[in-house]
């Protein structure tokens, strides 16, 4: 998952200079390779990274010939064979075995920062998105109605956008490669609570990608918790609808407030309902609100989390944070040792 927060946040400080800034996309791979095709990172006018494409095989590489792209504003593809190259441009040594093509694109103020300032406009909505691979930064991005493009693309382009899947998808049209992709830029995350751990969970979702909200009614908390710099507010003027989210943690730590939220939770469109605590007061809880476990139909985890021994705040948050991760990617959880096939399928 790319942090698209991260890169906004990015995006907005070279915005405020004036300055040009790169954004590296991984367009295919055939091999081993640390990451895989739409894997993002940024190179601001300073060299400062956002993100990763490589585990540090090729960034190095990347930010020694960023000065020349950005002093000419020029997009590149270039491809990088980890079989072969050398292994002095590597800064911890090839560690993949694989070939991998990037697409390097030049974001400045002429471009209007390119497809990045529109993602960032429809965020955290999802967005079709055709890019050329080549050194043009033709590119056409859909979200909802509303259709922005800029160069030359093919006549369906519609057509290709509306059969934009989740996985990234390579496409040649006319003797000319496109990267076709549906991009989510967060999942989101609400916690019913915001008491110190849920403000804790809330900023380590957060790193991971997730765009997070935290509901209370208890001022004390929505205080604290805004002064953080966290998406803090009562239910009346919530960021988004509840029924939106990927995944909700009820986390107030009352047994009364836990009640009322149980319902809420229900009605939503969440694959992921965590509640914290033991099986006996999940029991108690879910008779008080005259409710079943069958009604969730799989989607309550509770006790929430995965057993890995936590028995601290920040312990407990991880275990809970790894169990949606897992859960909300369709993934078992067990240790990728016991996995076979590749670790990315």
């Amino acid at each position: 998952m790319n942090n698209y927060q991260d890169f906004f946040a990015t995006l907005n400080k070279a915005k405020a200079l004036g300055e040009s800034m790169l954004e590296v996309c991984i367009t295919d791979t055939d091999g081993s390779s640390y990451r895989k095709s739409g894997a993002r990172m940024l190179i601001s006018a300073n060299g400062e990274m956002t993100g990763l494409v490589t585990g540090g095989c090729l960034e190095g590489e990347l930010t020694s010939i960023a000065p020349e792209l950005l002093r000419t504003k020029k997009s590149q593809v270039l491809e990088y064979d980890m079989r072969t190259m050398d292994p002095n441009l590597c800064v911890f040594g090839p560690g993949c075995n694989g070939r991998v093509r990037v697409r390097i694109n030049c974001l400045h103020p002429e471009n209007n920062y390119g497809v990045l300032a529109q993602m960032q406009n429809h965020f955290p909505d999802a967005v079709q998105l055709l890019t050329a691979i080549d050194d043009s930064g033709d590119y056409a991005i859909r979200c909802g109605d509303a259709l922005h493009s800029q160069g030359t693309l093919p006549k369906q382009v519609d057509s290709l956008l509306a059969d934009a899947q989740s996985q990234p998808a390579l496409l040649n049209l006319e003797g000319r490669d496109y990267l076709l992709e549906h991009i989510r830029p967060a999942k989101r995350l609400t916690l019913l609570g915001a008491s110190s751990d849920a403000r804790l969970l809330a900023v380590m979702a957060r790193q991971m990608g997730f765009y997070v909200q935290l509901l209370d009614e208890r001022d004390v908390y929505i205080t604290e918790g805004q002064a953080k710099g966290l998406l803090v507010s009562n239910f009346e003027q919530a960021a988004f609808t509840v029924s939106s989210s990927d995944a909700i943690v009820i986390m107030s730590h009352d047994f009364d407030r836990d009640i009322k939220a149980l319902p809420i939770a229900l009605s939503s469109n969440a694959d992921y309902i965590g509640l914290l605590g033991p099986a006996d007061r999940r029991n108690r809880l879910l008779a008080k609100a005259e409710l079943s476990h069958d009604q969730f139909a799989d989607r309550l985890f509770s006790p929430a989390g995965l057993d890995i021994g936590a028995d601290s705040s920040d312990q407990i948050v991880l275990s809970v944070l790894a169990e949606m991760m897992a859960t909300l990617n369709n993934r078992s959880g067990l240790p990728l040792r016991e996995k076979q096939g590749s670790i990315h399928g």
